[in-house]
């Protein structure tokens, strides 16, 4: 089979793979850490006075991150290259995890270097109809294509993945604040070194809409009335500093705003309580079900072995011995 001669490689085409492979290894390593922050403690209760009500950031629960099966697969891989590197990570897991956290993220990025890039890449044009590149895996609870070649730990199939979570996010980032992606393009084109940095601050404040709106799109809408309040505030309070002219009025405008972001935030709290009520009463019910399924069986025992003998002694007698 006659194969075709590979194509020169541009000093443009250079720098931009460069790029490509760092911003990778900036978003895996980001998210692998962000996997192994500890639990958040026990939300306190809410009174009127207190800041946390107010609190602008969605938390980093609603953020997404990696498994802890992720990491394990990191370290797995690690394992087969090298098994003292992965006992040393193993011990400073349980020893020191901020140690640990800044070392998992040097290892990721190991990885990713070793392994050359796929075509494409974070903020390459899409393709019509999809965001271009290879198709990585999807999620666990979403049928899809074939997944691409490599085990399950290894750095192509991260790769992949990161290429995913970008692709996503910069699409959804286009439909609905446009300026913001518009924003992003300049700084991939003007200064990519900031690049990856800038997506992952955008991804704190728009990922947790997006991903509402895959469930509940009533509660993406109000985070995105919360967003526009909280502009709205702080545009009076910029006119406030830079002119006292009107003040009483702006004064006014800004008790307003506040108001509404109060009622928006009762909102925003509402459908994540009901949310979380119906996930709990679903688990009541898997526990009851479950339980009824357990009672059953003890009290069965007999029934269930002889209908299992005699399917067995069935299928013998079934088959073609010739």
């Amino acid at each position: 089979m006659k194969q075709s001669l590979p194509t020169p490689i541009s000093g443009k085409d250079k720098l931009m793979k460069k790029w490509f492979i760092l911003t990778l290894c900036v978003l895996a390593a980001y998210l692998c850490v962000a996997a192994d922050q500890p639990d958040k403690p026990a939300a306190k209760t809410v009174l009127v006075s207190d800041d946390n009500f107010w609190n602008e950031d969605w938390g980093p629960d609603k953020f997404p991150k990696i498994s802890d099966d992720r990491i394990n697969q990191v370290l797995l891989q690690i394992r087969k290259e090298n098994p003292a590197r992965a006992d040393e990570l193993e011990k400073l897991r349980k020893e020191n995890i901020d140690k640990f956290r800044e070392q998992i993220r040097a290892e990721v990025t190991k990885l990713l270097r070793q392994q050359p890039p796929q075509q494409g890449g974070p903020g390459r044009e899409p393709k019509p109809g999809g965001t271009g590149g290879p198709m990585p895996p999807p999620p666990p609870d979403r049928p899809g294509p074939q997944l691409p070649r490599g085990e399950p730990d290894s750095p192509e199939r991260w790769r992949s993945r990161m290429e995913r979570m970008h692709d996503d996010f910069i699409a959804w980032l286009e439909k609905n604040y446009p300026n913001h992606a518009a924003i992003l393009k300049r700084v991939r084109e003007k200064e990519p070194d900031k690049y990856m940095e800038k997506v992952i601050e955008k991804m704190h404040v728009y990922d947790p809409i997006r991903q509402a709106e895959r469930t509940n799109p009533r509660l993406a809408q109000v985070m995105k009335d919360d967003l526009e309040l909280q502009k709205q505030r702080d545009d009076i309070l910029r006119q406030l500093k830079e002119n006292g002219k009107d003040r009483e009025k702006l004064l006014a405008e800004l008790k307003e705003v506040i108001s509404k972001r109060f009622d928006t935030i009762m909102e925003r709290k509402q459908l994540q309580y009901e949310e979380l009520k119906k996930k709990l009463e679903d688990l009541q019910k898997q526990v009851s079900t479950q339980e009824k399924e357990l009672e059953k069986l003890k009290n069965n025992k007999d029934t269930a072995v002889k209908e299992y003998f005699d399917e067995l002694v069935n299928k013998s007698n079934k088959m073609n011995w010739d």
